[in-house]
C-alpha cells in the first residue's frame, strides 16, 4: 500500500443527482420510492400467486420494511436502495431495472453507485444487538462503528471494510475515497507511556511548575487537528493509496 504525506482533503457530499423535468430532489426520491415500491409489490404478488394466498398476521406487518434513499445509476440500469425494518437489522438491495438481477448487502445502508455503473457502496450499520450493548455501556468514542461494502455489479462479490467513517466516488467511477474512524489507542498502553514520561520528569520540590489552564485542552484540539486516514482506491486493479492527517 502506497502512503503519501500530509494533506488537508476534505470528503464532500455525494454530488446529487437530478433528472431532467424535475425541480427538486424530493421529487425525484418521491418517484424513485414509488417505482421501488411497485416493484417490490409486484415481486410479492407474483410469489403469492404461485405459493397460494393467506391470511395477514401481526408477523407479516412487523416483517415490512420502510425503503430509503433510493439511487438510480447514470444510465438507468441500476437502482439500490436501503429496506429498514420496524425494529431489527436493515440490509441494501440492488436490483437491475431489467429486473433479472438482484444483489443484497447485509446491515447496508446509504447506497451509491459509481459513475460507470460497475460498482455499490453502502455504509455497513451496527447490528441491533450490538447498539443495545452500547447504550448499556458508556463506551465513549470506543462504541461501535460504521464500515463500509464494496458489491461488483459484474459479479456479485462483495468486500468489507471496517471503521469506515464516510465515501466517495470520483465521478468516473474509477476511484472510491474512504475515510477511516481514528485509530483506538489502547489503554494498557496509553497507562504506560503516561507513567514513563512522568518517571522521566523529576520536578524541582521549591520551583514546581504549576500546569497552565487549558494545556489539556490545547492536546485534545491538537489531536483532534491531525486528523485521520483516507483511502484512495483505484476500483480496476484494488490498489490503496493511504493519505494520513486528513480532516
Amino acid at each position: 500500500m502506497k502512503r503519501l504525506g500530509y494533506s488537508s482533503l476534505r470528503l464532500a457530499p455525494r454530488p446529487l443527482f437530478y433528472a431532467e423535468g424535475f425541480t427538486s430532489m424530493s421529487s425525484l426520491k418521491h418517484l424513485l420510492t414509488q417505482a421501488v415500491s411497485c416493484i417490490i409489490v409486484m415481486s410479492m404478488c407474483a410469489s403469492a400467486s404461485v405459493a397460494g394466498t393467506k391470511p395477514l398476521t401481526w408477523v407479516d406487518l412487523m416483517q415490512f420494511r420502510q425503503i430509503e434513499g433510493p439511487v438510480l445509476s447514470k444510465q438507468g440500469n441500476w437502482i439500490a436502495y436501503s429496506l429498514r425494518p420496524d425494529r431489527g437489522d436493515g440490509e441494501v438491495e440492488v436490483r437491475g431495472t431489467d429486473g433479472g438481477t438482484v444483489y443484497r448487502i447485509e446491515l447496508g445502508s446509504d447506497p451509491a453507485i459509481s459513475g460507470d455503473e460497475r460498482w455499490v457502496a453502502a455504509t455497513i450499520q451496527p447490528t441491533l444487538e450490538q447498539q443495545l450493548e452500547a447504550e448499556d455501556v458508556e463506551n465513549g468514542d470506543d462504541g461501535p462503528k460504521t464500515g463500509l461494502a464494496l458489491l461488483d455489479l459484474s459479479d456479485g462479490s462483495e468486500e468489507r471494510i471496517e471503521r469506515v467513517e464516510s465515501f466517495l466516488f470520483s465521478e468516473d467511477g474509477r476511484f472510491l475515497a474512504y475515510k477511516l474512524f481514528e485509530e483506538e489507542e489502547d489503554e494498557a498502553d496509553e497507562e504506560d507511556a503516561t507513567a514513563a514520561e512522568q518517571a522521566a520528569v523529576e520536578p524541582e520540590p521549591e520551583s514546581e511548575a504549576e500546569p497552565s489552564e487549558g494545556s489539556e485542552t490545547d492536546e485534545e484540539e491538537d489531536k483532534k487537528e491531525l486528523g485521520t486516514t483516507l483511502r484512495l482506491r483505484q476500483l480496476a486493479t484494488g490498489e490503496d493509496v493511504e493519505l494520513p492527517y486528513v480532516t
